[in-house]
């Protein structure tokens, strides 16, 4: 599974808020670098580019600016479009489609959780009539009647895991495109996905108040037992965690739910995470290997809540898994 934490990922979103650019700069370097990855695009979108002269990336074209133009000659035998959450744009479609060479493919690039809806947008941008749609799991593809041309929409994932897989010969071009990889996966952790009606139920908010409860109820635990002290604010960071600073037998750090966390889908499925900081690694592997954890980005560690137990019992196992934890600390302390 490709980590959402890459450098390119992380640098990406502190430097610019132009990621998108970012991304679409990043696949034109790793075309124009490796011909295992045009391979994979040629056998993606059906067509042989591997003789394509070009790969040249925010070029305009009759007043518009495809993200990725690639070409032989003076022709454009495909056009990437990458999408994120942004909208298409009216005629966008339609007039790259126009400037497309015959035998041509129109690709965009867009989320997996998108696909489905962008291009049911693409198509009605698209004046001309479309044959039947060919789908399969991460693409949908069409033809233009009475043309050689075709539009085709597939996922970041499915592109770049072919293009991994395409250059199996070379770490050097893999590492590329995992760098990529990483920051298209964070692009689409951050993104609100559309509602559903079940999100909107009250069942998420039960839920989400129910685990507020937890939480104060194993602090107010926590604190009564004394191995826990100088508690700080109710809050970390507001828009992805709800918690507390504290020293857990001394040493700093802090608990609560991260919803971050929880959210990244690569990490435990639990709410709950212990930060320890400052912490020497010899007292995280020691933690790791006596609770069987997997602690994740050298200091943050999950703790667990099981299925089919009522509150009182969820309260009881995090406590004690809070509690062995800071009985490693002492005892580390004492050495």
């Amino acid at each position: 599974m490709v980590e959402s934490n890459t450098m390119l990922a992380q640098l990406s979103w502190r430097l610019t808020n132009r990621t998108e650019d970012v991304a679409v700069e990043a696949l034109g370097y790793i075309l124009n670098k490796s011909g295992d990855a045009r391979d994979a695009l040629a056998a993606l979108v059906g067509m042989d580019v591997r003789n394509l002269e070009k790969i040249r990336t925010q070029v305009t074209v009759e007043g518009r600016r495809p993200d990725l133009i690639c070409s032989a000659g003076t022709s454009m035998n495909v056009i990437i479009e990458a999408k994120f959450w942004a909208h298409l744009s009216e005629g966008q479609a339609r007039d790259y489609l126009e400037n497309l060479s015959d035998f041509g493919v129109l690709l965009f690039v867009g989320p997996g959780a998108r696909i489905d809806n962008l291009w049911c947008d693409i198509k009605g941008d698209i004046s001309a009539k479309l044959g039947s749609d060919i789908f399969n799991a991460d693409s949908r593809r069409a033809y233009v009647e009475g043309t050689d041309k075709a539009v085709m929409i597939t996922s970041w994932e499915n592109l770049l895991n072919s293009m991994i897989q395409a250059a199996s010969g070379s770490l050097e071009v893999q590492a590329d495109i995992r760098q990529l990889a990483g920051l298209t996966r964070r692009m689409d952790e951050e993104a609100l996905l559309p509602f559903s009606k079940a999100d909107l139920s009250p069942q998420i908010a039960r839920r989400m108040r129910d685990l507020r409860r937890i939480y104060d109820d194993v602090i107010a635990r926590c604190k009564g037992e004394g191995w826990v002290t100088q508690w700080g604010g109710t809050s970390r960071f507001p828009q992805s965690a709800y918690g507390q600073f504290w020293q857990i037998s001394g040493m700093e750090g802090w608990f609560g739910v991260f919803y971050d966390l929880w959210a990244r889908g690569d990490c435990p499925d639990t709410p709950f995470w212990l930060e320890l900081y400052d912490c020497p690694h010899s007292v995280l592997d020691e933690i790791d290997k006596r609770m069987g954890v997997r602690t994740i980005e050298e200091m943050r560690i999950p703790i667990y809540i099981s299925v089919g137990l009522e509150r009182q019992e969820i309260v009881d196992l995090v406590v004690a898994q809070l509690e062995a934890i800071s009985k490693v600390i002492e005892e580390a302390a004492t050495v």
